[in-house]
């Protein structure tokens, strides 16, 4: 691992980026688990033609987003995916599973496996960074989501890619300033429900922050 002091966006907890090795397109289709003999954790990765250096947490958000796509049926509506992601952010809070489709709950524990990746990641490598890390992760997830959001996939999918990166921005703002998710939001608390005034918003200083979405 290395680090890289160059800035992802203009706030303290995302001063530094935690950068290594990602495969790109880490989704279902590129993971061959060997069925004969169903050996624990034995598995084989494939398709490397957009590995890169990048963002670590990157592929664990995309396998993540390309787990929920691909098992949730067609033509469901953004909550039952927000309800998922609420459940793998409060494990053991029993509140959060009762909102969860009986269905979901396999993809609930999946979520948190491969969550739990991450964490056992940043307590090895980065234990005093939690803060760090932990808007990187958010920050690859809102971009997963955006990925997919672009790919020609069904409206249907592509809403609930989309619906993906706002729950990570959501959350994100929540942690990390939430005095700008008031302002977005149009009102000193955050009732997300409410709709956002696009008027209030600042597009050309989100661009300037993002740098015209450049790579």
């Amino acid at each position: 691992l290395s680090i890289a002091t160059n800035p992802i966006v203009d706030h303290p907890a995302s001063s530094i980026a935690f950068l290594g090795a990602i495969h790109g397109d880490l989704h279902l289709g590129n993971v061959l688990v060997e069925r004969a003999f169903r050996r624990p954790n034995h598995y084989s990765i494939i398709d490397f033609a957009l590995a890169r250096r990048g963002l670590l947490g990157f592929d664990h958000a995309y396998l993540e987003l390309a787990l929920l796509l691909t098992s949730l049926p067609d033509g469901i509506e953004p909550h039952r995916l927000l309800n998922i992601l609420s459940a793998v952010d409060r494990e053991g809070d029993n509140e959060g599973m009762n909102r969860v489709a009986v269905q979901d709950v396999g993809l609930v524990d999946a979520c948190r496996d491969i969550r739990a990746g991450t964490e056992n990641w940043r307590a090895s490598v980065e234990p005093n960074r939690k803060d760090s890390t932990e808007a990187q992760l958010y920050l690859c997830r809102i971009a997963a989501g955006l990925n997919w959001t672009n790919k020609p996939l069904p409206a249907s999918r592509r809403k609930l890619a989309l619906a993906y990166a706002a729950d990570a921005a959501t959350k994100y703002l929540q942690r990390f300033d939430e005095a700008q998710l008031a302002a977005y939001i149009g009102a000193s608390g955050h009732n997300t429900s409410r709709p956002v005034d696009s008027d209030a918003l600042n597009w050309a200083e989100i661009w300037l922050q993002l740098q015209g979405f450049d790579d």
